[in-house]
């Protein structure tokens, strides 16, 4: 998964096992109520954000990319939370197909031009 947001060059491995640490720091820090307040019951969520809060870094200048795009969406919010209703609405036809009803196709553009073509719930 490319995580752009982070590090315009950094890959993160949703399939990583946790670090040495990583649930010490997550159970001293109630990490997982961050991670199910963002997620909304959403597995997949859950797990993209827990691999993103562990995905450390020690480039001074990933830090600084991450602190530029945390300023442009806080310059954007309303563009940053229509991209949020996007992906929301992407999962949701995802899910439906899976389960057989609606969309049949799973990936990529069809994807993306059925949730934009979605009437907003």
């Amino acid at each position: 998964m490319r995580a752009g947001l982070l590090d315009p060059h950094l890959d993160v491995d949703l399939r990583a096992t946790s670090g040495p640490r990583d649930d010490e720091l997550s159970a001293d820090l109630d990490l997982a109520t961050l991670i199910d307040a963002v997620a909304g019951g959403d597995d997949e969520v859950a797990a993209v954000v827990r691999a993103l809060l562990f995905a450390t870094t020690t480039s001074v200048e990933a830090v600084r990319y991450r602190g530029e795009v945390y300023l442009d969406c806080l310059d954007h919010r309303s563009l940053v939370e229509e991209l949020w209703a996007l992906t929301t609405r992407a999962r949701e036809i995802r899910q439906r197909s899976w389960r057989g009803i609606g969309v049949t196709s799973q990936a990529g553009e069809p994807l993306l031009r059925a949730a934009v073509d979605a009437p907003e719930a």
